[in-house]
Protein backbone atom coordinates (compact mmCIF):
# COMPACT_ATOMS: atom_id res chain seq x y z
CA UNK A 1 0.00 0.00 0.00
CA UNK A 2 2.54 2.26 0.84
CA UNK A 3 4.46 1.80 -2.62
CA UNK A 4 1.18 2.47 -4.49
CA UNK A 5 0.49 6.03 -2.11
CA UNK A 6 4.16 6.70 -2.92
CA UNK A 7 3.58 6.18 -6.82
CA UNK A 8 0.86 8.14 -6.92
CA UNK A 9 2.19 11.15 -5.06
CA UNK A 10 3.30 14.11 -7.06
CA UNK A 11 7.10 15.32 -7.17
CA UNK A 12 7.75 17.02 -3.82
CA UNK A 13 4.42 15.76 -2.17
CA UNK A 14 3.84 14.63 1.42
CA UNK A 15 1.64 11.66 2.89
CA UNK A 16 0.09 11.56 5.75
CA UNK A 17 -1.09 8.37 8.09
CA UNK A 18 -2.78 8.15 11.60
CA UNK A 19 -2.95 4.94 13.48
CA UNK A 20 -2.40 3.53 16.50
CA UNK A 21 1.14 2.41 17.05
CA UNK A 22 1.74 -1.02 18.84
CA UNK A 23 3.37 1.12 21.92
CA UNK A 24 0.28 3.08 22.69
CA UNK A 25 -2.19 0.12 21.78
CA UNK A 26 -0.27 -1.66 24.57
CA UNK A 27 -1.45 0.94 27.38
CA UNK A 28 -4.98 1.04 25.96
CA UNK A 29 -5.55 -2.74 25.02
CA UNK A 30 -8.88 -4.03 27.09
CA UNK A 31 -10.07 -8.06 26.24
CA UNK A 32 -13.84 -6.22 25.55
CA UNK A 33 -15.42 -3.53 25.31
CA UNK A 34 -19.25 -2.39 25.03
CA UNK A 35 -21.15 0.93 23.79
CA UNK A 36 -24.67 1.50 23.86
CA UNK A 37 -25.46 3.53 20.96
CA UNK A 38 -27.97 6.83 21.42
CA UNK A 39 -30.56 5.24 19.35
CA UNK A 40 -29.93 2.28 21.40
CA UNK A 41 -27.96 -0.05 19.09
CA UNK A 42 -25.17 -2.33 21.22
CA UNK A 43 -21.61 -2.77 20.25
CA UNK A 44 -19.65 -5.03 21.72
CA UNK A 45 -15.84 -5.48 20.51
CA UNK A 46 -13.51 -8.83 21.72
CA UNK A 47 -10.03 -7.64 20.29
CA UNK A 48 -7.20 -10.11 20.05
CA UNK A 49 -3.61 -9.36 19.54
CA UNK A 50 -2.22 -12.28 17.75
CA UNK A 51 0.93 -13.30 15.13
CA UNK A 52 3.60 -11.91 17.96
CA UNK A 53 1.90 -8.80 18.26
CA UNK A 54 1.72 -8.13 14.55
CA UNK A 55 -1.77 -8.13 13.95
CA UNK A 56 -5.07 -7.24 16.06
CA UNK A 57 -8.39 -9.30 14.87
CA UNK A 58 -11.45 -7.54 16.37
CA UNK A 59 -14.82 -9.33 16.76
CA UNK A 60 -17.55 -6.75 16.58
CA UNK A 61 -21.21 -8.19 17.45
CA UNK A 62 -23.98 -5.36 16.55
CA UNK A 63 -27.40 -5.38 18.57
CA UNK A 64 -30.00 -3.87 17.35
CA UNK A 65 -33.47 -4.08 17.45
CA UNK A 66 -32.92 -7.40 18.87
CA UNK A 67 -30.67 -9.13 16.38
CA UNK A 68 -27.36 -9.62 16.18
CA UNK A 69 -24.59 -9.02 13.55
CA UNK A 70 -21.22 -10.30 13.74
CA UNK A 71 -18.10 -9.28 11.63
CA UNK A 72 -14.67 -9.32 12.02
CA UNK A 73 -11.84 -6.59 11.63
CA UNK A 74 -7.92 -7.77 10.96
CA UNK A 75 -5.29 -5.28 10.78
CA UNK A 76 -1.38 -5.16 10.88
CA UNK A 77 0.20 -3.18 13.74
CA UNK A 78 3.51 -1.57 13.48
CA UNK A 79 5.27 0.07 16.22
CA UNK A 80 6.92 3.75 15.09
CA UNK A 81 10.22 1.96 13.98
CA UNK A 82 8.34 -0.70 11.90
CA UNK A 83 6.23 2.69 10.35
CA UNK A 84 9.36 4.38 9.61
CA UNK A 85 11.23 1.69 8.33
CA UNK A 86 8.16 0.48 5.94
CA UNK A 87 7.64 4.37 4.51
CA UNK A 88 11.46 4.83 3.68
CA UNK A 89 11.63 0.74 2.39
CA UNK A 90 8.87 2.51 -0.16
CA UNK A 91 10.59 5.55 -0.93
CA UNK A 92 9.80 8.25 1.36
CA UNK A 93 12.17 10.85 2.56
CA UNK A 94 12.06 12.78 5.66
CA UNK A 95 9.63 10.55 7.55
CA UNK A 96 8.76 11.94 11.14
CA UNK A 97 6.67 10.12 13.50
CA UNK A 98 4.14 12.53 15.68
CA UNK A 99 2.37 11.49 18.61
CA UNK A 100 -0.87 13.66 18.43
CA UNK A 101 -2.06 15.68 15.50
CA UNK A 102 -0.75 18.89 17.68
CA UNK A 103 2.61 17.76 16.05
CA UNK A 104 3.84 16.02 19.90
CA UNK A 105 6.75 13.87 19.21
CA UNK A 106 5.97 10.27 19.45
CA UNK A 107 6.85 8.68 22.59
CA UNK A 108 5.79 7.59 25.98
CA UNK A 109 2.76 10.20 26.62
CA UNK A 110 1.55 9.48 22.62
CA UNK A 111 -1.83 8.98 22.16
CA UNK A 112 -1.53 7.85 18.25
CA UNK A 113 1.22 6.89 16.10
CA UNK A 114 1.33 9.90 13.49
CA UNK A 115 4.06 9.39 10.49
CA UNK A 116 4.51 11.76 7.54
CA UNK A 117 6.57 11.06 4.58
CA UNK A 118 7.67 13.34 2.04
CA UNK A 119 8.46 12.78 -2.06
CA UNK A 120 11.42 13.52 -3.25
CA UNK A 121 10.71 16.62 -5.43
CA UNK A 122 13.69 15.02 -7.44
CA UNK A 123 11.56 11.44 -7.59
CA UNK A 124 9.97 9.90 -10.61
CA UNK A 125 9.35 6.98 -8.98
CA UNK A 126 10.50 4.67 -6.12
Amino acid sequence: MLGNVFESLRPGGAFLIDLFGKETLAKLFQSALAETLPDGTTVVQQPKIVDGWSRIVTDWTVIRKGRARKFTLQLNLYSGQELRQAMEGAGFTNVRLYGNLDGQPYGIHATRLIAVGRKSKMSRGR
